[in-house]
This record gives C-alpha cells, sequence and structure tokens, in this order.
C-alpha cells in the first residue's frame, strides 16, 4: 500500500471516531483554520499503530510521501498522524532532510506540529549527525520566522533528551539575541530548554540566569526556576 493510500485508510479509521464538539473546542484551543476530526491523542496514536505497515516496510522516501500527503490536506489530524510516524521513525530521516522539514516548519503555524518535529525528529537527526546538521541550524536560530527560531532551541533540547551532551555554548549564542524578544513561543522556548536542562545541569543554568537574568522576560525566568534547587533561585 502506498503512504498516501495508508494515510487515507487511518484518516477514515479516525473518522469513525469523531466528536464534533471536541474538534470544535481543539480548533478554538490552536486558533487554527484547519478541519479537525475531534479525536483524541490516544486513539490517533492507537489507529496509527493498528494500520501503519511494519517497521521494516517504512523507508525515509514512504515517510516523506505520507507526510506531504497530509500537508496537502486542510484536516489536522492527517498532519497529526504524520507527525507521530515522523517521531516514530525519526531514524530514516537524515541532515539531507532538513531543507524538507524546514519547508514543513514553516508551514506549521502552530506549536502542535513544530514542538513534535523540533524536538522528536529535527533533534534526532542534529543528534545522530551532528556536523552535518549545525550549519543549517545556526540559520534556523536567526531566521525571520519564529517559528525557524523557535525549532533551533528545541532541536537542542531534543539532542538533550537523546542523550546528546548538553551544549551550553551553542545554546547561549542563539538564546542571547533572542532573550529580548516579545514573541510568547520564543520566551516559553527560552524558559522550557532552561527548565529541562537544568534537572541535571543546575549550576551551569544558574549561570545562565545570572548572566542574563535581566534581559530574561518573566516567563523565561519562572520556567527556567522551576528545575532548580531552592538554594538556587
Amino acid at each position: 500500500m502506498t503512504a498516501s493510500a495508508t494515510l487515507n485508510v487511518i484518516v477514515a479509521s479516525l473518522a469513525e471516531h469523531a466528536a464534533p464538539a471536541a474538534a470544535e473546542s481543539q480548533r478554538a484551543y490552536l486558533k487554527s483554520d484547519l478541519r479537525f476530526l475531534g479525536v483524541t491523542t490516544p486513539v490517533l496514536r492507537k489507529a496509527v499503530a493498528a494500520l501503519a505497515p511494519p517497521r521494516r516496510q517504512i523507508s525515509g522516501v514512504w515517510l516523506r510521501e505520507l507526510t506531504d500527503a497530509a500537508w496537502a490536506t486542510d484536516l489536522h489530524d492527517a498532519r497529526s498522524v504524520a507527525c507521530v510516524l515522523l517521531q516514530c521513525h525519526a531514524r530514516l530521516l537524515g541532515p539531507d532532510d532538513l531543507p524538507w522539514l524546514e519547508g514543513l516548519l514553516r508551514r506549521c503555524h502552530t506549536w502542535a506540529y513544530v514542538d513534535a518535529l523540533a524536538v522528536h525528529v529535527v533533534g534526532d537527526i542534529t543528534r545522530r549527525q551532528p556536523a552535518a546538521s549545525k550549519q543549517q541550524l545556526e540559520r534556523w536560530a536567526t531566521d525571520a520566522d519564529f517559528w525557524l527560531r523557535r525549532s533551533a532551541l528545541l532541536a537542542l533540547l531534543g539532542e538533550h533528551r537523546k542523550g546528546a551532551a548538553f551544549d551550553g555554548p551553542r545554546f547561549e549564542a542563539w538564546a542571547v539575541p533572542m532573550l529580548a524578544e516579545r514573541e510568547f513561543f520564543i520566551r516559553k522556548a527560552l524558559g522550557w530548554v532552561l527548565r529541562d536542562v537544568g534537572r541535571k545541569h543546575q549550576a551551569w543554568v544558574q549561570g545562565f540566569v545570572d548572566r542574563h537574568g535581566t534581559q530574561m522576560s518573566g516567563l523565561t525566568r519562572r520556567e527556567a526556576a522551576k528545575a532548580l534547587a531552592t538554594p538556587l533561585r
């Protein structure tokens, strides 16, 4: 079965669980113009697990075909199916796929897809092949599109969660120019990375706050402080 046909089968299965009231609630929450079926994440993941081909039959080309088909629709749930499959099979992608992923990220217009792709897919690629990916992420970190800037930050978070050593100097170089930004999703991402990294590297995060605290928004500072021990706050 082709990738696009697989997507259609999964979406048809999800449509059997459509909940109009929940769909409207989800659409309003994400402030989206897309159509929603209103299915829950567990239901969506169960459908993907049951109806997607076995791992050995999935390739990077297949993933790209399914994802492009999902993004060609105006259905949130189709894009969510693609995000789940990309997360599950991120190892099939590499640095050569980053320009394609960049195109998706530019068309996401919501954290719901950006975060899934940046943390779990881009972060996995850059952790496995940092040298081949570094230049592209550095460009994202200064891009005019704040979703790309957020993606660069969250890719570092993804690397860290997958076991890579946290690259403090790189985060600092990217983050400091963003500290004065008023965009909520940048402020939140900065705090999110600091909070997550602080669970293992409290002293480094405290040092970052000490060096740049006067430039940080209250939101970023509050998020960073959540992972710090009481004496360090």
